[in-house]
């Protein structure tokens, strides 16, 4: 039996504790498995599938609170309608690192400084948890100020001295307002901050990050950012992107992908991502059968591991689909940030690193924005055709500045149909009707992530 098929194995039996605990201990799945009569060895498909909507209109009886909990994790920021809370215990963090290294969480690491060292630059986005296990060659910074950033580029260009060894850090991660923010700095700074013959590691979490910022990453830092699929409800076990097939695996959480328009499982195509927490990486609050929301495009079994491979496709209420049987995604809010990315005079949300450090800088700020684009889709389904409209804020006034606001339709359309090339077939057969809307900066209500 290999290691990977190994793994798939233990979580089968993971996931058959965690639903025994669910039914013993979890007031909700008692009475809705009870309900559906299945209470004698129940499987999977015998609970109902949930959402945020449910967690949080049942919000106490989907608790097991068997001691006091250590932490609160909220969604980060991109919610809308109800929230997305849990409560959650340092053990199932414990459990998770000991699954994923093999290493006794409470243990101090035994560091080598040869092997060089890690950053992490985060912002409590999500509330205060557990970071790591002591003496884990990892510095998590926080980003506010232009002082931390300098003291950053000093770590970053001159290592520290540890066990009579002068240590480097080999690898940079963060949530992607800061990275983009500290990235900027840097650029502007002029200043070269690791060796020519060298690159850093680097890892973006917390959006999408586009090719134009994927380029700008190994520019800055020598090496194309890795990146990570997860939610705050199963942090921190989030898919981590595989070698062999690009796509992203999940080790920590039972996934299911169903059809965009039933509850028919797939393993292929753009497909409704369904989790399972597993016992015991969530013990107080899990959740089973938890619609996240969001459309992934699944790759099928991945060669090296034996999982289904998967790739974000977008938020559903961002997804404008084809009508039909064989619903896909024609575009979300991946193509549109994609565009938005390649072109001048965009509105973008300012992120709190940005907005400090340039309060007090003398440097200018790069050519280029830092924020992720401000815009919205809203879509209307008819009875034989979707509405679509993109609102988008620009730099500039869009009914006064007539041929500028025509131009900037003209190229968006243009380079929207190179990345989703399915939107002019949908328009030509009346399928879909797009409307691209430009708006006054600051005009649109918008959840955005702070740490976006």
């Amino acid at each position: 039996m290999s290691l990977e098929s190994g793994e798939l194995h233990i979580e089968e039996q993971l996931l058959q504790k965690t639903l025994e605990h669910a039914l013993a201990n979890v007031k909700f799945y008692g009475k809705a498995v009870q309900r559906a009569g299945h209470l004698s060895s129940p499987s999977l498909k015998d609970f109902p599938i949930i959402d945020k909507n449910t967690v949080e209109a049942n919000f106490e009886d989907f608790l097991y609170l068997d001691r006091f909990p250590d932490y609160v994790i909220s969604s980060g920021g991109t919610m809308a309608g109800a929230g997305a809370f849990s409560l959650r215990a340092q053990e199932e963090y414990e459990a998770i690192y000991f699954h994923n290294s093999g290493r006794h969480p409470r243990k101090r690491y035994e560091y080598f400084s040869p092997d060089g060292f890690a950053i992490d630059l985060f912002t409590h986005t999500n509330g205060y948890h557990w970071r790591k296990p002591p003496g884990l060659p990892v510095l998590p910074f926080t980003l506010e100020q232009e002082a931390h950033a300098l003291f950053l580029v000093h770590i970053l260009r001159d290592g520290l001295p540890i066990q009579g060894h002068r240590c480097y850090p080999v690898h940079l991660q963060g949530q992607c307002g800061p990275m983009r923010t500290l990235t900027g700095y840097i650029d502007v700074l002029g200043e070269k901050v690791i060796p020519a013959s060298s690159s850093l590691g680097t890892l973006v979490y917390g959006s999408h990050t586009t090719r134009v910022w994927k380029d700008r990453y190994q520019s800055i830092w020598g090496s194309r950012p890795r990146e990570l699929y997860g939610l705050s409800e199963f942090a921190p076990g989030s898919a981590q992107q595989c070698d062999t097939c690009g796509g992203f695996h999940f080790r920590t959480c039972w996934t299911e992908f169903l059809a965009l328009d039933n509850d028919e499982p797939t393993n292929f195509g753009d497909a409704r991502l369904v989790l399972t927490s597993l016992f015991p990486f969530v013990q107080m609050q899990p959740r089973i059968r938890y619609y996240t929301g969001d459309i992934v495009s699944v790759g099928g079994v991945c060669p090296a591991t034996g999982r289904i491979s998967f790739k974000f496709r977008g938020r559903e209420k961002n997804s404008v689909l084809s009508r039909g049987d064989d619903k896909t995604v024609l575009f979300s809010e991946v193509e549109v940030q994609e565009v938005l990315d390649q072109m001048k005079s965009v509105a973008c949300q300012t992120q709190v690193s940005e907005l400090r450090i340039w309060e007090s800088t003398n440097l200018p700020k790069p050519p280029y924005a830092l924020g992720y684009p401000r815009f919205q889709i809203l879509i209307e389904e008819k009875e034989e055709t979707t509405l679509a409209c993109i609102e988008i804020e620009v730099t500039f006034e869009p009914d006064v500045e007539k041929q500028k606001s025509g131009h900037f339709r003209e190229l968006f359309a243009g380079l929207l149909f190179c990345e989703a090339p399915g939107i002019e077939e949908a328009i030509n057969s009346g399928c879909l009707s797009l409307n691209i809307s430009l708006m006054p900066q600051n005009s649109l209500r918008l959840n955005v992530k702070s740490s976006a």
